[in-house]
């Protein structure tokens, strides 16, 4: 797997998973881990009866998965990456059945049962989306949220946004005086912790600030300073909210687990531009206009925002359902209008932004 990660720094990061006849091993082990998920379930027959032997043939994003149910009529399928899976079961003597459009989320094992018909194994039945993202084998309360979700609501382009759909997260500490560096919107507050004690993790890797414990760099003057993701990268984030899995720790808070997108065996891109123009700003009413002289701060004029993106992602010719890359530039630029006291000598309108790539 070929991944291309693009920075706030403007650095690219490059990973490349070569999946060699003598490394097979330790590389599937370790993406069969926090980053994927799996399809489980049960194969009966209309009248309940369980369906030992019966195929089941699973095409995700990556490849097919072919296996077969236990005496049990039993099956399960774990290390799938994200996404979207079509499944098929057949069986002598009963109509092939196909649910389609089932997704599997990060770090749950979906459940899929399926009820053959009897019949001519010829016909098929076809159903869509039957799986059910519950893992009843954790204790842990979490909230699975995926690209589908974060692009069907409006919220604002920042990973951080996503946090705060997820239930127990809330508005952490912010600054309580003016030029005061609080743990900003960046570091919510999860399960009545405070926003430097959750655990964030992307793709198996720990970001957190070692020694302040915000989301990727903070610094004590100027608070959080980003994480170098952006939200074009984000497949799904998973928030752990209480009682997560021993795995886990260094964490008082909650547990925030990104995983990026990937590539799969067919061509894909998206082209979006997301525009918040200073002038579609609604007049606000300045401290002076009170009778108050303010110098610093400054009070807010308004505060656009320009956010572009572009993505593709695919596999490597001749290397189908072996190799494959993704890769996306998503640069932004946030700019804050700042208004000081027209009355008070050398007063202008201040704008100053930042540009993020």
């Amino acid at each position: 797997m070929l991944r291309w990660l693009g920075t706030c720094s403007a650095r690219i990061v490059c990973t490349l998973l070569l999946v060699l006849p003598f490394g097979a091993s330790p590389l599937l082990s370790q993406q069969s881990g926090t980053v994927t998920g799996g399809l489980n379930g049960t194969v009966a027959d209309s009248t309940g009866a369980v369906v030992a032997g019966a195929t089941i043939r699973v095409v995700g994003p990556q490849g097919t998965h072919t296996l077969t149910t236990d005496a049990q009529g039993h099956y399960a399928l774990n290390g799938l990456i994200p996404g979207f899976y079509d499944a098929t079961v057949e069986k002598p003597g009963f109509k092939k059945l196909k649910s389609t459009h089932n997704e599997v989320v990060v770090s749950v094992s979906s459940l899929l049962n399926f009820k053959l018909p009897v019949g001519n194994a010829e016909e098929t039945v076809e159903v869509t989306a039957q799986a059910v993202g519950i893992d009843t084998e954790s204790t842990a309360i979490d909230a699975n949220l995926t690209d589908t979700f974060y692009n069907s609501v409006p919220m604002a382009r920042s990973v951080s946004a996503i946090f705060y759909a997820a239930p127990g997260v809330a508005g952490g500490q912010v600054a309580g005086t003016p030029n005061q560096a609080g743990p900003g919107s960046s570091n919510p507050s999860i399960g009545g912790s405070t926003g430097l004690e959750n655990l964030y993790v992307v793709d198996g890797v720990t970001i957190t600030d070692q020694a302040y414990g915000s989301l990727g760099t903070f610094n004590v003057n100027h608070g959080s300073l980003g994480t170098g993701i952006n939200l074009a990268f984000i497949k799904e984030v998973d928030i752990k909210t209480y009682g997560f899995e021993p795995q886990y720790g260094k964490a008082q808070g909650g547990i925030v687990q990104m995983v990026t997108k990937s590539g799969s065996n067919s061509y894909h891109g998206a082209l979006g531009a997301y525009l918040g123009p200073g002038s579609w700003y609604a007049d606000r009413k300045q401290f002076y206009q009170f009778g108050y002289i303010q110098t610093t701060p400054s009070a807010t004029d308004s505060s656009p925002h320009y956010d572009l993106a572009a993505e593709f992602g695919g596999y490597i010719p001749h290397f189908r359902d072996k190799i494959f890359f993704f890769g996306a530039f998503n640069p932004s630029l946030d700019q804050n209008i700042n208004k000081a006291d027209p009355f008070f000598p050398y007063a202008p309108i201040v704008n100053h932004g930042t540009f993020c790539v």
